[in-house]
Formats: structure tokens, sequence, C-alpha cells
């Protein structure tokens, strides 16, 4: 199938001039955010821009006003994904606390964020293959730094982790692998969290705190 696909205007540039700054950034999120349900709600495949356009309740033209392509607004929602991520939790990480305070707490709002953008986030997960999306230098650039964004995401967790370990909290481990089943464990839950039915915030609380606890105690060094 083909992907629909247009040169007329400029990335980020209003017809008419420019607009007043904070309409058009709310304008671009309410085209991500249709764009995040729908491949949430339909794969990448499967979802075309007319979909996306029926969710903002709008043409096409709007869609292609702020991007060229599919596969342009899937890479942006994917480094939405991360900036959210970033915006939440590297605060913490940066925090003078002992580390295992702030990795319960990096972990508990990782885990948050999840659930609360639920669409951002599956579609991060699940498709953290974007090669195939890759057809041209601009999207393998946008491509690069989805990736790069990830690495330091999860690097900024491994230091956390190694300065635990040099604290004497928690057990030796290489940070960098044990990262892998924290996030495994920690990104699943975008796969089975249901909004409707366990969606209630005293029900995401206790799933943040089952979740900190969990990977904590795991990587806690035992009393001699």
């Amino acid at each position: 199938m083909r992907e629909e696909s247009t040169d007329t205007g400029g990335i980020g540039q209003l017809d008419g001039g420019v607009a007043e700054p904070t309409r058009a950034a709310d304008s671009r999120e309410e085209i991500l955010d249709a764009a995040a349900e729908a491949f949430m709600a339909r794969g990448y495949s499967g979802t075309s821009i007319t979909d996306i356009a029926d969710r903002l309740g709008s043409t096409k033209g709007r869609f292609y006003h702020w991007y060229r392509s599919k596969a342009q607004i899937y890479l942006d929602v994917h480094r939405r994904a991360m900036e959210m991520l970033f915006e939440v939790v590297e605060p913490i990480a940066r925090e003078d606390r002992p580390a295992e305070d702030r990795l319960r707490r990096m972990v508990w709002e990782h885990t948050r964020l999840m659930m609360t953008a639920l669409p951002y986030q599956r579609v991060s997960v699940q498709s953290l293959d974007m090669r195939v999306l890759v057809t041209n230098q601009d999207l393998g650039e946008v491509r690069a730094e989805v990736i790069a964004l990830r690495d330091r995401y999860e690097q900024m967790f491994a230091d956390v982790i190694a300065e635990g370990v040099a604290e004497g909290s928690l057990r030796p481990a290489r940070g960098r692998l044990v990262t892998k089943p924290l996030f495994g464990a920690v990104n699943w839950i975008t796969m089975w969290f249901e909004p409707g039915r366990s969606g209630a915030p005293d029900k995401q609380e206790e799933i943040c705190e089952e979740m900190a606890t969990f990977v904590v105690q795991g990587l806690r060094k035992e009393p001699s």
C-alpha cells in the first residue's frame, strides 16, 4: 500500500503567517494525541492519515499542515513518548538522596506514565524496530534521535543502580544488564493495563507501588 503523503507546506509553518505560539503548539499536540490513539488501536500498517484526521474531527489538510507522511508522525509519537519520561524521571535521578530511594521513585513514576500516557507508551513499547520506516535522511535522523534518547534513559537508571551498589544498599549488579529485565517488567504494563477496568486512580497507585517494590527488593543487598 502506498503511504499517503504530500509536499505542500513546510513543516511547522502556518498558513497566512505565524500563529500565536501556544495555539500552534496545542494544535500539533492534538494531532500527536490523535495519531498515538490511532496507532495504538490499529497499529502502524493498519492506520491511515484519514484515520488520524477522523479522530481529530477534521480534514487531512490539518495533518499535512504539520507532517508530510505517516512515518514522520509515527516517529514523532515515539519521540514524544520518550520526552514525557525524561520530563518526569530525570529530575528524580538528579536529586541529592540515597540511590535506592531515587530508584524506587523513578520506577514509580515510570510505571505511572505507562498508564496515564498509555497511547504514546504502548506505541513506543510495541514498535521498537523502526528500520522499515527509514525512507529518507530526515526520518533516519529522527529515528537515530529516538534511539539515542532510549539509550540515555536506560543509562540514567543504570547509573542510579551503580550508585546504589557503591553505597552498599543494592547488591552488586551490572547496571545496563539489570535494566533489561527492569524495563521488560515495567513496560509490559502497556500490554495488559486496561483503563476501563484498572484505570481508577487508586488502582494505578497500587500498581505503581507494587512495581517499585518489586524492582527495588529484587536489587536490594541482603544483610550479612
